[in-house]
């Protein structure tokens, strides 16, 4: 992969993936704090993580945090292309949050980061007493990624 933004496009099955395992996801989650849109999006942003890392297979269901050689990996999702994203204080240092954005079926990936790296005072935003990270502070380096 080049050190750019990748867009992605998911098969019709893929989609269909996505939709089930978001909705099975939606049925167990606490309604109140999810929607079923979101849910179903962010299933689609792993499988297209699970597909950049190779490791994804038509017909399984991916899980919600990779952990492929001893290196975490979470997907996280918005819908709009610009967004910044987003790191809670229960994300855990070691993870690697690689940020999907745009709607399905196409999808770009838009960076990476390591919790560790986006927890500092630049990023922390005392209102939402969260880190929030700009697209540009991302890394693209994919090789040092996988």
């Amino acid at each position: 992969m080049s050190n750019e933004k990748s867009k992605i496009t998911l098969s019709n099955f893929q989609v269909l993936q996505a939709s089930n395992l978001g909705t099975m996801r939606f049925t167990k989650a606490d309604q109140s704090k999810t929607s079923i849109t979101k849910e179903i999006n962010l299933a689609a942003a792993e499988i297209v993580l699970a597909k950049v890392l190779d490791r994804f297979l038509d017909g399984s269901l991916v899980c919600k945090i990779f952990n492929f050689r001893n290196r975490n990996y979470r997907a996280r999702h918005d819908i709009f292309l610009n967004s910044k994203l987003t790191i809670y204080p229960t994300d855990e240092d070691l993870e690697r949050i690689v940020f999907i954005v745009g709607n399905i079926p196409s999808l770009t990936i838009a960076g990476w980061i390591t919790v560790k790296e986006a927890k500092v005072i630049r990023f922390y935003d005392q209102e939402s007493k969260c880190w929030i990270v700009p697209q540009t502070e991302l890394c693209r380096d994919w090789q040092e990624m996988v």
